[in-house]
């Protein structure tokens, strides 16, 4: 199956995000991310062109300059289906809460973000994302309470937990598993998933074609019926 319109390779932006995607000790970017979405284009008729890593902010506008094609691992919200194609999802994705050991026995009983907030717990979350409804409708009350701060890459979340910045990071469970077993440090993941559900491509409608897209989306869904995306999964430890 080729993609009527992949005259040239479509365009992803990377992100230091073990095991999404990192940089190998050759200098070269690899990761999940990389060899799942590699995968799905070739299937579809189509290549992948990794352009250099930008910060998230800047990343999405580029994406909805139609500069950017592909963002990764993204949820699905009725707001960026105007002005993005989502493909069926690709793997499974979680959100968890992870604390310090010696602040984690008070903590393991969290059910909610409502009782966060009650109980006047920090949360320290990353500053562009989506994390769950249920963050995303308590994060005015915690930044009005003084219970929110942000960190842009993982590695920051945890020097702000150990300085107090807050009590709890709010972080992608695979991504955080990934980067303390690199450390060898160790946090406790509490029992509450914050948010888990389907990861999917994000496709700009500004430089992706609805032929395009369906025959993407086509592809993705051949290569999980195979069990080609499974096996993929399995290396880097996702669902």
């Amino acid at each position: 199956m080729a993609a009527p319109a992949c005259e040239r390779p479509l365009r992803m932006a990377v992100e230091q995000r073990p095991p999404y995607l990192y940089m190998n000790a050759e200098g070269q970017m690899q990761g999940s991310d990389i060899e799942l979405v590699r995968a799905i284009l070739q299937q579809a008729g189509c290549t992948l062109e990794l352009l250099p890593e930008l910060p998230r902010r800047r990343r999405y506008t580029m994406f909805l300059a139609g500069e950017i094609d592909i963002l990764p691992a993204a949820s699905m919200t009725a707001e960026r289906r105007e002005v993005a194609w989502f493909t069926a999802p690709y793997f499974v994705e979680a959100v968890a809460l992870f604390a310090l050991p010696e602040k984690a026995p008070k903590l393991r009983d969290i059910k909610n973000f409502e009782d966060i907030r009650s109980r006047g717990i920090g949360v320290i979350s990353q500053s562009f994302g989506w994390f769950g409804e249920g963050f995303e409708a308590h994060k005015p009350a915690l930044r009005n309470d003084g219970l929110l701060s942000h960190y842009d890459q993982l590695g920051h979340a945890l020097q702000m937990l150990k300085a107090g910045r807050g009590d709890l990071v709010l972080a992608d469970r695979a991504a955080m598993r990934q980067l303390l077993l690199r450390q060898k440090l160790n946090l406790v993941e509490l029992d509450y998933l914050p948010m888990q559900g389907s990861a999917r491509l994000m496709l700009s409608k500004r430089s992706v074609t609805e032929a395009q897209f369906k025959a993407i989306d086509a592809a993705l869904q051949k290569l999980d019926e195979s069990g080609t995306l499974k096996q993929i999964r399995s290396r880097h430890g996702l669902q």
